[in-house]
């Protein structure tokens, strides 16, 4: 199972990380919630951006995606649980892309796919070359591309959430 688990990252993108703070769970809970606004759906590109995260922080937890000036599909998204630990609180953050883009990796994939298996299965003609070439580097070429931004933005939420409950990985 360990393998198509490994293999699903990359047609998924999933992180998964512990993030140790010395503050109380309720001062965690208090930083992320002034760092964290409602999500706004009329964000433009000259809308200021007054806090690093959008989403909900409750008691428990939160699940939080980065407030960016450009609008980006793969813009992952984080939630996380909150646990106090003998020494202060332990949060634990899953990170993923958005439903909307894993279904739409999802329909790129299956379509040039398919367009593949056509190329291979007219392998006898000169059409068959560029029926296999052209979705053999679309799906890579789609798959860098998303993956690429996933674990770009990836990188900077964790950066980010470090930075808003003064904590360290684990």
């Amino acid at each position: 199972m360990a393998p198509l688990k490994a293999s699903l990252r990359y047609l998924a993108p999933f992180d998964r990380f512990v993030i140790l703070s010395d503050l109380a769970p309720e001062t965690v809970q208090d930083r992320l919630a002034t760092a964290v606004e409602r999500k706004d759906y009329t964000r433009t590109l000259f809308t200021p951006v007054r806090t690093p995260f959008e989403g909900w922080v409750d008691e428990d937890g939160f699940k939080v995606n980065r407030v960016t000036r450009y609008n980006n599909a793969s813009h992952p998204i984080a939630r996380g649980r909150l646990r106090a630990a003998h020494d202060g609180t332990c949060i634990e953050v899953s990170v993923r892309q958005p439903w909307t883009t894993l279904v739409f990796n999802a329909l790129w994939f299956v379509l040039f796919a398919g367009l593949l298996v056509t190329g291979v299965m007219l392998m006898s003609t000169r059409a068959a070359t560029v029926l296999i070439v052209v979705p053999l580097l679309t799906i890579v070429l789609a798959s860098l591309l998303t993956n690429g931004l996933f674990w770009f933005d990836n990188d900077r939420t964790r950066r980010k959430l470090l930075e808003v409950v003064d904590g360290r990985l684990a």
